[in-house]
């Protein structure tokens, strides 16, 4: 058995520990307790907590791809809790202005839904050979907006 680095022998060690969380709106804290097989000298650093805001959208991908007639965007949901529906912000740079491309909200197709759904869109005002980068906003019922991204292709 090998040992994982720690903090001590090595500065960049580091471990992601995920933990799932109930689809529930509203403020969740989550706690989480790392134990180990082997004696611990230092039992104080081994609880974090983190507060998270739930959103209407759990996302699961976005992604764009070259289509024979523009860029071709694809994104699936998990679940669209409270969510009305989405809108595309192109620009030519990640820190340029965004420019909406759809040209009326999409719709959510599991409005208000614990569950998810798939969804494409096509941009078809786009130039041959250049890069772009996209960004997916989903709205709320409150009218409260998220952005995921960006993405990018050429």
């Amino acid at each position: 058995l090998t040992p994982l680095p720690d903090w001590d022998s090595d500065n960049l060690a580091k471990w992601t520990v995920e933990i799932p969380v109930d689809l529930v709106a509203g403020s969740k804290v989550n706690t989480v307790t790392a134990t180990s097989g082997t004696t611990d000298t230092n039992m104080t650093n081994n609880t974090a907590t983190a507060n998270c805001d739930s959103t209407a959208v759990s996302l699961i991908s976005f992604t764009a791809e070259t289509a024979e007639s523009g860029v071709l965007l694809k994104w699936e949901t998990a679940s669209e809790l409270d969510n009305l529906g989405f809108n595309i912000f192109r620009a030519d740079d990640p820190e340029a202005e965004k420019v909406r491309v759809n040209p009326a909200m999409i719709l959510s197709k599991a409005m208000g839904s614990t569950s998810g759904a798939f969804y494409e869109f096509l941009d078809e005002d786009v130039e041959t050979g250049k890069m772009y980068y996209y960004w997916l906003e989903a709205v709320d019922f409150a009218l409260t907006k998220t952005l995921y991204g960006p993405i990018s292709v050429e």
